[in-house]
């Protein structure tokens, strides 16, 4: 039987700028660097970037009636300051699709674009 897992991969149409917003931007710690593949030390599993193609077209995150998509993946990272990484992030030129929110009991969530254009969201949970 699985038990955890092992990475999470996102395809990248720019390996080395992909790397430079994850490590650089958001500061997630990068652990290993090759020509096609790349991957984050993150508490609890791996995060690893493969370098793809751009995508042919754009796949919509949701329907017309505001349902998600099937077979979307989406990552998160937690964060202990939601509001002041919003801040830092903004500074640096990240886009957000949805500000700080409150995201249901104990928590609060925020939403910023990757260079690819996928969404990661960003929670912080009170405990």
């Amino acid at each position: 039987m699985m038990s955890k897992v092992g990475y999470s991969r996102i395809i990248v149409s720019d390996l080395k700028r992909s790397v430079e917003f994850y490590r650089d931007v958001l500061g997630v710690p990068l652990k290993f660097e090759s020509d096609d593949w790349a991957e984050f030390a993150t508490l609890g599993t791996r995060l690893a970037l493969k370098a793809g193609a751009p995508p042919v077209a754009a796949i919509p995150e949701k329907s017309s009636d505001g349902q998600p998509i099937a077979g979307r993946v989406g990552i998160s990272f937690e964060v202990k300051n939601l509001d002041q990484v919003y801040r830092d992030l903004t500074a640096k030129g990240v886009t957000f699709v949805q500000p700080p929110t409150d995201g249901g009991p104990g928590g609060r969530i925020a939403t910023l674009l990757d260079p690819d254009g996928l969404e990661i969201a960003l929670g912080e949970t009170h405990h």
